[in-house]
């Protein structure tokens, strides 16, 4: 069983991510949620949910590049008070 290690949910269990809020650089943004109209086949959130933390899926907030690879923005990610490159890593 795998789980978030942000928020304690297990990666199939639909819910998605508990964490709602994403720093980037030194401004708050909302996350966003899952909109392929089916569950993630990466982190498990259905379709309207939070992608976890660190899923290739996961768009950017502030330029919506692919969060955890492509993202334009090359600023620090922050979450849950902790400081994360993503680039090229996974976090789950």
């Amino acid at each position: 069983m795998t789980v978030c290690r942000y928020c304690g949910r297990k990666l199939s269990s639909l819910k998605g991510c508990k964490v709602k809020n994403i720093i980037i650089g030194d401004v708050i943004f909302e996350r966003v949620p899952n909109s392929l109209g089916e569950p993630c086949g990466n982190c498990g959130a259905d379709d309207g949910k939070i992608h976890h933390f660190g899923c290739d899926m996961e768009s950017c907030p502030k330029c919506s590049g692919q969060l955890a690879f492509f993202c334009d923005c090359g600023e620090e990610v922050k979450l849950l008070g902790k400081k994360h490159r993503l680039r090229n890593k996974k976090a789950f």
